[in-house]
């Protein structure tokens, strides 16, 4: 189901990006990081986005904030986050 896949996701990224910043790393675009993680987990707390196409207009309206959490190339699982992010968008 698409939209359990896609929450699922957004919500990994979310759980990434705030370890990274834990352990200390940032990037040159952390304040956007931050603000991409605060805004979709705010959405995604306040309304249900239960069904595929609910999800998928959430998915394409924040495009640019999920890419933003996705970490940068020297990050161990970065070929594995792209590749879903890909097959996300494409479904």
């Amino acid at each position: 189901m698409y939209a359990a896949d896609a929450k699922r996701y957004i919500l990994k990224l979310i759980s990434i990006q705030n370890k990274i910043e834990k352990k200390g790393y940032t990037r040159v675009d952390q304040a956007a990081v931050r603000q991409a993680r605060e805004h979709l987990k705010k959405y995604l707390d306040y309304y249900k986005y239960d069904s595929d196409e609910k999800m998928r207009g959430f998915f394409e309206r924040n495009h640019d904030r999920i890419k933003t959490l996705i970490p940068n190339e020297s990050y161990p699982g970065f070929e594995k986050l792209m590749n879903e992010f890909i097959n996300l968008q494409n479904q």
